[in-house]
């Protein structure tokens, strides 16, 4: 037989399927799986964890105020990445922080602060200014 796995709320992928214990690599990030039952197979047990389908593309944007570790503006970027961000002059501070236009107040006067991209996200827009 062929089993079709899918995570129970919809909207979630798999962060990680295991049958009889096996983790199996690919249904990493996949809304659906089908396993063929084996001859081996005494009983079939599925565990798994799930997590926010990553939206199909989010661009990163940012203008020359700021420096993102590894990126370029227009990148495309997914959920749970982290985002080093920096003044790009070098001995600078932020003054004032925004992602997606939300002021992020741990960032003043910091010289560096990590974003990591939310499911929510449909784009990640990164403004500042700096001290």
């Amino acid at each position: 037989d062929k089993l079709t796995i899918t995570p129970a709320e919809a909207g979630k992928v798999f962060d990680e399927l295991k049958v009889n214990g096996n983790a199996i690599a690919a249904a990493a990030n996949q809304a659906s799986f089908v396993y063929t039952v084996q001859a081996s197979d005494t009983e079939v047990k599925i565990e798994a964890t799930v997590k926010a389908a990553p939206a199909a593309t989010i661009t990163l944007t940012f203008g020359t105020v700021v420096k993102v570790a590894g990126k370029s503006t227009g990148d495309a970027v997914n959920v749970g990445d982290a985002l080093t961000i920096t003044p790009a002059e070098a001995g600078k501070v932020f003054d004032e922080l925004k992602v997606n236009g939300n002021a992020i107040a741990a960032a003043a006067n910091q010289a560096s602060y990590v974003y990591t991209v939310q499911a929510s996200d449909t784009a990640v827009a990164i403004e500042a200014t700096v001290k």
